[in-house]
């Protein structure tokens, strides 16, 4: 019998708290016209687009989808198709500019999914 990798387990508990993090954290921007306030203030993603001039509420939809989005690359690595690795890779970058949480999550996917080997198929070891 085959049983996924620890990488797989570490990967999947980072990337579902970052992408409900992301996801509720887009859709209450959306909502309220406001963001979730991380460690009481604004959440320090926001200092990325102010320095650069655009408002960071123009930016709930990408937020949203990027969070939303990390569920179905979850559900196709761990049912081991060959597209969720380029997938979950390209979450992972993109989610590092999401400063704060998704800075340290995402360098602790990029670690499982570089260190695990996951992008080989089905990510198991035999038993």
């Amino acid at each position: 019998m085959r049983h996924p990798r620890t990488s797989l387990y570490l990967l999947t508990a980072a990337a579902l708290l970052l992408g409900a993090w992301m996801t509720v954290d887009g859709l209450f921007g959306r909502l309220f016209g406001t963001f979730l306030p991380f460690l009481g203030g604004p959440g320090w993603w926001q200092l990325l687009p102010r320095a650069l001039g655009v408002d960071p509420l123009v930016l709930t939809w990408p937020l949203f989808v990027v969070g939303t989005a990390w569920f179905g690359a979850l559900t196709g690595l761990w049912s081991g198709l060959g597209w969720s690795y380029r997938v979950a890779l390209c979450l992972a970058i993109i989610s590092l500019l999401y400063l704060g949480p998704g800075t340290v999550l995402g360098l602790v996917i990029l670690g499982c999914l570089w260190g695990g080997r996951l992008g080989r198929g089905l990510p198991a070891t035999p038993e």
